[in-house]
């Protein structure tokens, strides 16, 4: 476990780097496919720490993720390397009211960097947060994908004085008919 200064890294200009794998990690690995089969994906997961500032001077970390998980397709129930490539800026804070100023001011996410922090914890909260994502909008495209999958049944009623088109030249068949008389 790499544990580490962020200001210091910060002030240095520095990097860590590393490789984990999802395996190793207690709440992701019960989300994780352990029939890996044809997909079998690269050797765990690379991870990057950057020390910067952003435009505005402030400290930051850019965080980068690269790799590929090992999931469960909610289509076919095959397993799948999910590729997860992922880059993000975190602006470090010195104090509560610090982070809760830079939290109101910008798009970028922050945390407060006042005790040593631990390098894969950083890498894969955000790790953590693209498979939370991942699973949920996964399982939202099946769901969509398996209702435009079936056809309308014969006893669903069709909407009457409906417009046969919603969009196009070709006006509803109502309103020929009313330019007739």
């Amino acid at each position: 476990m790499v544990r580490f200064d962020a200001f210091d890294l910060i002030a240095r200009r520095g990097h860590l780097e590393g490789v984990v794998d999802p395996f190793a990690l207690s709440r992701l690995a019960e989300e994780l496919d352990e029939r890996l089969g044809d997909s079998e994906p690269a050797a765990g997961v690379r991870w990057r720490i950057d020390g910067t500032a952003d435009a505005l001077g402030h400290p930051a970390l850019d965080v980068a993720l690269d790799g590929a998980l090992p999931v469960t397709c909610q289509r076919c129930l095959g397993a799948l390397a999910f590729r997860v490539t992922q880059r993000t800026r975190l602006l470090v804070a010195k104090s509560e009211a610090e982070l809760a100023a830079l939290d109101d001011s910008g798009e970028n996410e922050v945390v407060l960097g006042a005790s040593p922090l631990d390098a894969p914890a950083v890498a894969f909260s955000l790790f953590a947060f693209v498979v939370v994502y991942f699973t949920v909008f996964g399982a939202g495209i099946w769901y969509l994908l398996k209702l435009m999958k079936k056809p309308p049944e014969a006893h669903e009623s069709a909407l009457d004085g409906a417009p046969i088109r919603t969009a196009g030249v070709t006006p509803a068949l109502a309103v020929l008919e009313g330019e007739e008389a």
